[in-house]
């Protein structure tokens, strides 16, 4: 999130943190191969709709090695309308 404030601070940006919840995973995605860590984060993210519904969201994330979980929340954020 620390990371978030900053890039929304200098791209004149709203940061919302409530757009996005993580239910948590299984297991610790480091300790996966490629096609475990997809069915390991696949349904480990709820999307607010009342706040991403009609909106581009720009999503920030640290390390990315699969994209196993920016894919699943894209799949998260489209599916309520964002």
């Amino acid at each position: 999130e620390v990371l978030g404030q900053v890039i929304a601070h200098d791209l004149n940006l709203v940061l919302s943190p409530r757009a996005l919840s993580h239910l948590g995973t299984r297991h610790a995605q480091a300790s996966l191969n490629s096609s475990r860590r997809i069915s390991n984060v696949m349904h480990s993210f709820r999307a607010n709709s009342k706040l991403v519904r009609n909106k581009s969201i720009l999503v920030v994330e640290d390390v990315i090695t699969t994209g196993a979980t920016i894919a699943a929340i894209s799949r998260e954020l489209l599916l309520a309308g964002a």
